[in-house]
Protein backbone atom coordinates (compact mmCIF):
# COMPACT_ATOMS: atom_id res chain seq x y z
CA UNK A 1 0.00 0.00 0.00
CA UNK A 2 2.79 2.49 0.59
CA UNK A 3 3.73 1.62 -2.96
CA UNK A 4 0.56 2.16 -4.39
CA UNK A 5 0.14 5.44 -2.51
CA UNK A 6 3.13 6.89 -4.11
CA UNK A 7 1.61 5.58 -7.50
CA UNK A 8 -1.43 7.42 -6.61
CA UNK A 9 0.21 10.28 -5.86
CA UNK A 10 2.28 10.59 -9.13
CA UNK A 11 -1.04 9.58 -11.64
CA UNK A 12 -0.43 6.23 -11.49
CA UNK A 13 -3.59 3.57 -12.19
CA UNK A 14 -3.47 0.69 -10.52
CA UNK A 15 -3.65 -3.65 -11.01
CA UNK A 16 -3.47 -4.86 -7.75
CA UNK A 17 -2.65 -8.45 -7.08
CA UNK A 18 -5.33 -9.84 -4.41
CA UNK A 19 -5.14 -9.61 -1.08
CA UNK A 20 -5.87 -5.89 -1.20
CA UNK A 21 -2.70 -5.80 1.58
CA UNK A 22 -2.04 -7.41 4.49
CA UNK A 23 -3.57 -4.54 7.39
CA UNK A 24 -5.93 -1.73 7.20
CA UNK A 25 -2.66 0.91 7.73
CA UNK A 26 -3.79 3.69 4.95
CA UNK A 27 -6.50 2.33 2.84
CA UNK A 28 -8.83 5.10 4.00
CA UNK A 29 -6.13 7.76 3.10
CA UNK A 30 -5.73 5.74 -0.08
CA UNK A 31 -9.25 5.83 -0.79
CA UNK A 32 -9.47 9.35 -0.98
CA UNK A 33 -6.26 9.98 -3.09
CA UNK A 34 -7.85 8.25 -5.17
CA UNK A 35 -10.96 9.83 -5.57
CA UNK A 36 -9.29 13.21 -5.83
CA UNK A 37 -7.06 12.55 -8.45
CA UNK A 38 -9.57 10.02 -10.07
CA UNK A 39 -7.06 6.83 -10.39
CA UNK A 40 -8.48 3.80 -12.23
CA UNK A 41 -8.12 0.68 -10.10
CA UNK A 42 -8.68 -3.06 -10.62
CA UNK A 43 -8.08 -5.60 -7.28
CA UNK A 44 -7.32 -9.02 -8.97
CA UNK A 45 -9.49 -11.84 -7.98
CA UNK A 46 -8.88 -14.13 -10.97
CA UNK A 47 -11.95 -17.00 -9.90
CA UNK A 48 -14.37 -14.63 -10.97
CA UNK A 49 -13.30 -15.70 -14.65
CA UNK A 50 -13.66 -19.73 -13.63
CA UNK A 51 -16.39 -20.70 -15.73
CA UNK A 52 -17.60 -23.02 -13.02
CA UNK A 53 -18.30 -19.63 -11.25
CA UNK A 54 -19.64 -17.96 -13.94
CA UNK A 55 -22.20 -20.52 -14.77
CA UNK A 56 -23.26 -20.35 -11.18
CA UNK A 57 -23.76 -16.36 -11.14
CA UNK A 58 -26.06 -17.36 -14.52
CA UNK A 59 -27.91 -19.67 -12.34
CA UNK A 60 -28.32 -17.36 -9.10
CA UNK A 61 -29.41 -14.37 -11.27
CA UNK A 62 -32.43 -16.60 -13.30
CA UNK A 63 -33.79 -18.04 -9.36
CA UNK A 64 -34.76 -16.58 -6.31
CA UNK A 65 -32.10 -16.12 -3.79
CA UNK A 66 -30.66 -19.42 -2.36
CA UNK A 67 -31.66 -20.93 1.16
CA UNK A 68 -27.79 -20.69 1.83
CA UNK A 69 -24.15 -22.29 0.58
CA UNK A 70 -21.06 -23.83 1.45
CA UNK A 71 -17.64 -23.23 0.45
CA UNK A 72 -14.52 -25.27 1.25
CA UNK A 73 -11.28 -24.95 -0.42
CA UNK A 74 -8.25 -27.30 1.42
CA UNK A 75 -5.07 -28.08 0.22
CA UNK A 76 -2.12 -28.88 1.81
CA UNK A 77 0.92 -25.83 1.70
CA UNK A 78 4.00 -28.16 1.38
CA UNK A 79 2.62 -29.10 -1.82
CA UNK A 80 1.10 -25.13 -3.02
CA UNK A 81 4.84 -24.33 -4.45
CA UNK A 82 7.11 -27.07 -6.31
CA UNK A 83 10.99 -26.76 -5.70
CA UNK A 84 10.40 -24.21 -2.76
CA UNK A 85 10.61 -25.08 1.36
CA UNK A 86 7.02 -24.23 2.76
CA UNK A 87 9.06 -23.16 6.08
CA UNK A 88 10.57 -20.01 4.34
CA UNK A 89 7.82 -19.14 1.76
CA UNK A 90 5.40 -15.73 2.97
CA UNK A 91 2.79 -17.68 3.65
CA UNK A 92 4.27 -19.60 6.71
CA UNK A 93 4.94 -16.07 8.17
CA UNK A 94 2.89 -13.77 9.78
CA UNK A 95 5.36 -10.62 9.44
CA UNK A 96 5.10 -11.36 5.78
CA UNK A 97 1.32 -11.49 5.26
CA UNK A 98 1.20 -15.35 5.05
CA UNK A 99 -1.97 -17.21 6.30
CA UNK A 100 -5.06 -19.08 4.73
CA UNK A 101 -7.05 -16.21 5.32
CA UNK A 102 -6.11 -13.45 2.98
CA UNK A 103 -3.91 -16.19 0.71
CA UNK A 104 -7.28 -17.80 0.14
CA UNK A 105 -9.18 -14.64 0.71
CA UNK A 106 -10.73 -15.78 -2.92
CA UNK A 107 -13.92 -17.28 -1.17
CA UNK A 108 -15.14 -14.51 0.38
CA UNK A 109 -14.60 -12.12 -3.20
CA UNK A 110 -16.77 -14.74 -4.86
CA UNK A 111 -19.02 -14.94 -2.20
CA UNK A 112 -19.84 -11.11 -2.28
CA UNK A 113 -19.67 -10.88 -6.31
CA UNK A 114 -22.51 -14.10 -6.20
CA UNK A 115 -24.61 -13.60 -3.32
CA UNK A 116 -24.20 -9.60 -2.57
CA UNK A 117 -21.92 -7.36 -0.40
CA UNK A 118 -20.67 -9.01 2.88
CA UNK A 119 -22.43 -7.65 6.40
CA UNK A 120 -20.31 -10.27 9.07
CA UNK A 121 -18.08 -12.67 9.16
CA UNK A 122 -17.76 -15.03 12.19
CA UNK A 123 -16.15 -17.97 13.66
CA UNK A 124 -13.09 -19.79 13.81
CA UNK A 125 -9.48 -18.43 12.08
CA UNK A 126 -6.27 -19.86 13.82
CA UNK A 127 -3.76 -22.54 13.57
CA UNK A 128 -4.44 -25.89 14.39
CA UNK A 129 -2.15 -28.34 12.09
CA UNK A 130 1.52 -29.46 12.99
CA UNK A 131 2.60 -27.47 9.99
CA UNK A 132 6.01 -25.44 10.68
CA UNK A 133 4.43 -22.02 10.17
CA UNK A 134 3.56 -19.20 12.74
CA UNK A 135 0.50 -18.04 10.29
CA UNK A 136 -2.82 -19.48 10.89
CA UNK A 137 -3.98 -22.42 8.68
CA UNK A 138 -7.97 -23.19 9.64
CA UNK A 139 -10.81 -20.96 8.84
CA UNK A 140 -14.58 -22.19 9.46
CA UNK A 141 -16.32 -19.17 8.65
CA UNK A 142 -19.74 -17.78 8.96
CA UNK A 143 -21.08 -15.32 6.52
CA UNK A 144 -23.68 -12.77 6.41
CA UNK A 145 -24.72 -11.25 3.46
CA UNK A 146 -26.92 -7.93 3.04
CA UNK A 147 -29.18 -9.84 0.45
CA UNK A 148 -30.33 -12.01 3.73
CA UNK A 149 -28.30 -15.16 2.24
CA UNK A 150 -26.21 -16.84 4.63
CA UNK A 151 -23.54 -20.05 4.07
CA UNK A 152 -20.25 -20.91 5.68
CA UNK A 153 -16.78 -21.01 4.45
CA UNK A 154 -14.14 -23.95 5.44
CA UNK A 155 -10.69 -23.47 4.66
CA UNK A 156 -7.55 -25.33 5.75
CA UNK A 157 -4.13 -25.45 4.15
CA UNK A 158 -3.09 -29.47 6.15
CA UNK A 159 -5.37 -31.64 3.98
CA UNK A 160 -4.01 -34.47 2.18
CA UNK A 161 -7.03 -34.08 -0.10
CA UNK A 162 -7.26 -30.98 -2.38
CA UNK A 163 -11.03 -29.78 -2.76
CA UNK A 164 -12.38 -26.59 -3.84
CA UNK A 165 -16.03 -26.40 -4.13
CA UNK A 166 -19.37 -24.29 -3.59
CA UNK A 167 -22.74 -25.81 -2.76
CA UNK A 168 -25.73 -23.86 -3.30
CA UNK A 169 -29.17 -24.70 -1.46
CA UNK A 170 -32.90 -23.95 -2.85
CA UNK A 171 -36.22 -25.20 -2.13
CA UNK A 172 -36.20 -26.87 -5.20
CA UNK A 173 -32.73 -27.65 -6.72
CA UNK A 174 -29.13 -28.06 -5.29
CA UNK A 175 -26.01 -26.91 -7.47
CA UNK A 176 -22.72 -27.72 -6.66
CA UNK A 177 -19.71 -25.98 -8.64
CA UNK A 178 -16.30 -28.13 -8.54
CA UNK A 179 -13.76 -25.99 -8.73
CA UNK A 180 -10.81 -28.67 -9.37
CA UNK A 181 -13.00 -30.86 -12.03
CA UNK A 182 -14.47 -27.78 -13.83
CA UNK A 183 -17.99 -29.50 -13.58
CA UNK A 184 -21.09 -28.06 -12.36
CA UNK A 185 -23.63 -30.56 -10.49
CA UNK A 186 -27.65 -29.37 -10.89
CA UNK A 187 -30.45 -32.02 -8.69
CA UNK A 188 -34.16 -31.11 -8.87
CA UNK A 189 -36.85 -32.31 -6.63
CA UNK A 190 -37.11 -35.54 -8.95
CA UNK A 191 -33.52 -36.36 -7.66
CA UNK A 192 -33.04 -35.61 -11.24
CA UNK A 193 -29.28 -35.20 -11.89
CA UNK A 194 -27.59 -33.29 -14.74
CA UNK A 195 -23.75 -32.15 -14.86
CA UNK A 196 -22.00 -29.88 -16.50
CA UNK A 197 -18.44 -29.98 -17.83
CA UNK A 198 -16.21 -27.41 -19.28
CA UNK A 199 -13.13 -27.86 -20.99
CA UNK A 200 -10.93 -25.24 -18.96
CA UNK A 201 -7.03 -24.65 -17.83
CA UNK A 202 -6.11 -22.70 -15.24
CA UNK A 203 -4.29 -20.24 -17.56
CA UNK A 204 -7.70 -19.10 -19.16
CA UNK A 205 -8.76 -17.25 -16.33
CA UNK A 206 -5.89 -14.83 -16.63
CA UNK A 207 -5.83 -14.41 -19.98
CA UNK A 208 -9.87 -13.41 -19.46
CA UNK A 209 -8.79 -11.51 -16.69
CA UNK A 210 -6.07 -9.62 -18.10
CA UNK A 211 -8.47 -9.23 -21.41
CA UNK A 212 -11.09 -7.70 -19.11
CA UNK A 213 -9.03 -5.25 -17.29
CA UNK A 214 -8.02 -3.84 -20.42
CA UNK A 215 -10.98 -3.31 -22.15
CA UNK A 216 -12.66 -1.78 -19.20
CA UNK A 217 -9.40 0.17 -19.45
CA UNK A 218 -8.98 1.51 -22.62
CA UNK A 219 -13.11 2.60 -22.34
CA UNK A 220 -12.75 4.63 -18.91
CA UNK A 221 -14.83 2.14 -16.98
CA UNK A 222 -14.11 3.61 -13.44
CA UNK A 223 -16.85 1.30 -12.20
CA UNK A 224 -15.18 -1.58 -13.22
CA UNK A 225 -15.54 -5.04 -11.53
CA UNK A 226 -13.60 -5.11 -8.14
CA UNK A 227 -12.11 -1.67 -8.17
CA UNK A 228 -10.83 -0.35 -5.23
CA UNK A 229 -13.72 0.89 -3.77
CA UNK A 230 -15.42 -2.42 -3.85
CA UNK A 231 -12.66 -4.81 -3.08
CA UNK A 232 -12.30 -2.55 0.05
CA UNK A 233 -15.53 -3.38 1.24
CA UNK A 234 -14.72 -7.03 1.49
CA UNK A 235 -11.27 -6.48 2.88
CA UNK A 236 -12.75 -4.66 5.64
CA UNK A 237 -14.89 -7.79 6.71
CA UNK A 238 -11.94 -9.79 6.20
CA UNK A 239 -9.97 -7.82 8.50
CA UNK A 240 -12.68 -7.40 10.81
CA UNK A 241 -13.13 -11.09 11.78
CA UNK A 242 -9.12 -12.05 11.87
CA UNK A 243 -9.33 -9.23 14.52
CA UNK A 244 -11.74 -10.98 16.44
CA UNK A 245 -10.20 -14.20 16.06
CA UNK A 246 -6.95 -12.88 17.62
Amino acid sequence: MKTALECIRRGVDLFIEKPLSHSLDNLEEIKEEIKDKKIFTYISYNMRFHPVLIKLKEIINEKQKPICFKCVSTSYLPNWRKNQDYRKSYSAKKETGGGVLLDISHEFDYISWLFGEINEISGECKKKSSLEINTEDYVNANIECKTGINGNVFINSFSLKQERNIKIYYNDGFFEGDLINNEVIKINKKGEREKISFNFKRNDMFKKQINYFLDEYKKGNMSIMNNYFEALKTFKKIMEFKKACI
